[in-house]
């Protein structure tokens, strides 16, 4: 995974990430995350080129969902990929993070979000930051009906819910898989039906031929014989 920040504003941050999020580059990902100056309240994350992201790479990501969200903070997911866009929902993240398309559904938001930030005394409501023109399909900010108390148990409802899609998806695979060795056995069932349909021809074929030759050689030796017999009648006489 490469992360690095694509560009910043006064308030807003932007990383890209690429490849994988895993064991190998959660430790990098964190870091680039918790070093983010506090000015910066919201938090740009350019999906769209994230490839694979596992157990560990998706606990990492809720953290730093939960480090913005301590300092009333934002989250933008820019183009998840629908494997990870199916996690963020099953792991119920809405309140968390913003699951957008392109940087330009966004922009509206993070003017509002600017803004209301500026409000002396004042916490902005959903209502408040929600763009004008229903535009965006995503889900937004809200607060959860509870939160989990523990690290651990969140942790370990992470590696569940993985399990879970996991399995899920491995039993997909393994369907697409057997339809497509059924479909190849049907094809050879099919291509060996009509290949003994030919044999039979040409064993057929060659049946006849053999026959006709060997009718033309009887035939041809009976003419011999009757000429000979003639042939020795007459020199009798």
């Amino acid at each position: 995974m490469n992360a690095g920040a694509a560009r910043e504003s006064e308030n807003v941050a932007f990383l890209r990430l690429r490849g994988a999020l895993d064991q190998k580059t959660v430790f990098s990902f964190k870091k680039t995350i918790f070093n983010i100056p506090t000015s910066k309240r919201v938090l740009v994350l350019d999906l769209s080129r994230l490839d694979h992201i596992n157990q560990a790479g998706m606990s990492a990501l809720i953290d730093a969902f939960r480090f913005f969200k301590k300092r009333s903070g934002q989250v933008f997911l820019v183009q998840p990929n629908q494997e990870l866009e199916l996690m963020l929902r099953h792991f119920q993240t809405e309140y968390l993070c913003t699951i957008v398309q392109s940087y330009s559904e966004i922009q509206n938001q993070i003017e509002n979000f600017e803004i209301s930030t500026e409000l002396p005394d004042h916490q902005p409501s959903i209502q408040e930051i929600e763009p004008k023109q229903n535009q965006i399909h995503h889900h937004y900010y809200k607060e959860p009906t509870a939160e989990v108390s523990t690290d651990s148990f969140a942790l370990n409802k992470l590696s569940v819910s993985l399990n879970r899609i996991e399995k899920k998806l491995v039993q997909n695979q393994s369907e697409a898989i057997n339809e497509k060795l059924n479909q190849i056995i049907n094809d050879i069932q099919e291509g060996d039906s009509q290949l003994n349909s030919r044999i039979t021809k040409v064993e057929m074929n060659l049946i006849r031929i053999i026959d006709e030759k060997v009718d033309s050689l009887e035939a041809k030796f009976l003419d011999r014989i009757d000429s000979y017999r003639l042939s020795k009648t007459m020199s009798n006489v």
